[in-house]
This record gives structure tokens, C-alpha cells and sequence, in this order.
């Protein structure tokens, strides 16, 4: 992001002196940060003018990771290009077939969920730097996921200079049915202007989006109530398995004066939800 230019955009339209700076933004990534990646190693080289490929996936403790590039081949049909997004969600398909239940990690840099307000508003979408401002692709990408049945789909998110939580679900004629997925936002790990960083009220806490034109069938997400760090931070995943439960996963936040918030997720082999009474029993309990 912020090496080429803030929020910066393929397509931007650059003066001689921001279109150098950003060229050589985008080489100091590549001898720098990419040089050292996962996904750099036995990549081969992009063939004559086509792009370089910056998305890659590896395995991390037995656990498989997609890493998105949701930057530099952006556009106006998505917030990744159409080879990237058929090559992600054949992962996905691979990784329920190899892995079943374990949780599958997908990292995107730009942040899926929780959406910012006013970004429903196709006329102020653009305002947004992450997923809800390229809907169409969203709704693409949560479909497959329930349609396809993919469980414990874990994305994990920056960009925003706030750290959060949520949990997402499905429910075709309104009852949750289908898996549960979650989302973690952690950054910033160093934020010295405090103006550039996200506030909560920025953030619609909970929201639907509708999957089908019939509205028939909807994506929720919820951000967990105790999740909110606002400060310079990091996250450490703890993900385990338990004969009874099932996977859980634990999010501790952590900054200079010790941990700032340990969060649960909810499991995913927990109740579904019926109603607004048992949901509202579930968050009492």
C-alpha cells in the first residue's frame, strides 16, 4: 500500500513525478519485501508483458494459506483480477476436499469484514480501500464458500489501523444453515498519527448482505463486541482441536504494555442460530 502511494489504485492517473515515485515504490517492494516471501520461492519469472504474480500459498503447521494480492491488479470488476480469483477459489475447493474442517487461512491485506458505513451506497463505494467497495466480487466469493461447503474459512486482514474480530454465517430463508467463517483485523503494529488511524464508529459493527437478486439467501457477519484494539498492536492465532468441540481459535492482541485483548471465537460446531431470542440467548451466555 502505503510503499507506491496511499490507497493507491492501478489505474490511478499519475504526473511524471508520481508515476517515478511510485515505479520505484514498487521495486523497493520487490528487492525488499517480496525478495524474502514464501511465494517468491521457484516463482518463475512473468512472461513479457504480462504482470508479475504477487498471491502465492504455502502450508504453515499443517495448517494451508492462500496469500491475496488484493493491490496491484485491482480493478473496476474486482478487487482481484479473474486469474487470482479463479486460482483462490480452486484453493479453497482443494483445501475442504485435503483438509475437511481444519481451518483454511486466507490472508488479504485489504479487510473483508467488517464493512465501512456509507460504502452500501454504490455512489460512495469507492470510498472504501477494502472488499466492500467491489461488492460483485464479494458476493462471488461468499457464495462459493457456502455453496461449495468450505468450513472454517479464516481470513486475516490489515490495512485498517484497528485490530477486530467477526464471525460470519449464512442463512437461506432465515436460518443460519451452511459453514461459518471469520475474519481478524490486526494492525496497525506501529501507528504514530493518530489521524490516520480507523475508528470504531467508522465500521458498521453488524450487517447483511444479500447473496442472491431473490434476497433469498444472505451473508451476516457480526464483529465481536471485545475485539476493538485501537492501538499500535500485534496478533497471535491460537488454533486448536478439541474431541469435543472441535477447532477453536484464540486471538490475543498484544502491544508494548503486555496483552490488550483475548478473544474467542465461536466455534464452529456451535448452535445454530433459529431467531432473534436464541440469538440474543447465545451473546447472554
Amino acid at each position: 500500500d502505503h510503499e507506491a502511494g496511499n490507497d493507491w489504485h492501478p489505474s490511478d492517473f499519475l504526473g511524471k513525478e508520481d508515476e517515478a515515485m511510485r515505479a520505484d515504490g514498487l521495486e523497493a517492494v520487490r528487492q525488499y519485501q517480496w525478495i524474502h516471501s514464501p511465494g517468491n520461492l521457484g516463482q518463475p519469472m512473468a512472461p513479457a508483458g504480462e504482470p508479475e504474480i504477487y498471491y502465492y500459498q504455502f502450508k504453515l503447521q499443517g495448517f494451508p494459506v492462500f496469500v491475496c494480492d488484493t493491490r496491484s491488479t485491482r480493478s473496476k470488476q474486482g478487487i482481484l483480477d479473474a486469474r487470482q480469483f479463479e486460482v483462490l477459489t480452486r484453493w479453497l475447493k482443494d483445501a475442504q476436499r485435503a483438509f475437511k474442517d481444519r481451518p483454511k487461512l486466507v490472508v488479504s491485506p485489504s479487510v473483508l469484514v467488517p464493512f465501512l458505513k456509507g460504502t452500501d451506497v454504490r455512489a460512495y463505494a469507492g470510498r472504501s480501500d477494502g472488499w466492500d467497495g467491489y461488492r460483485r466480487q464479494l458476493i462471488a466469493l461468499f457464495s462459493f464458500i457456502r455453496r461449495e461447503g468450505i468450513e472454517n474459512t479464516l481470513f486475516l486482514c490489515g490495512d485498517s489501523h484497528i485490530s477486530m474480530s467477526s464471525e460470519i454465517w449464512f442463512e437461506p430463508q432465515g436460518r443460519e444453515a451452511g459453514p461459518r467463517a471469520f475474519c481478524v483485523v490486526a494492525s496497525p503494529m506501529y501507528a504514530p498519527y493518530p489521524f490516520a488511524n480507523g475508528r470504531r464508529e467508522q465500521f458498521v459493527e453488524r450487517d447483511v448482505m444479500p447473496l442472491d437478486g431473490a434476497g433469498t439467501t444472505e451473508m451476516h457477519y457480526e464483529v465481536l463486541d471485545d475485539s476493538w484494539v485501537p492501538k499500535s498492536s500485534f496478533s497471535l492465532l491460537n488454533i486448536r482441536r478439541h474431541r469435543a468441540r472441535g477447532w477453536t481459535v484464540g486471538v490475543s492482541v498484544c502491544g508494548v504494555d503486555g496483552e490488550l485483548a483475548s478473544i474467542s471465537l465461536p466455534s464452529a460446531d456451535a448452535a445454530p442460530r433459529s431467531g432473534p431470542q436464541q440469538e440474543q440467548q447465545s451473546k447472554e451466555s
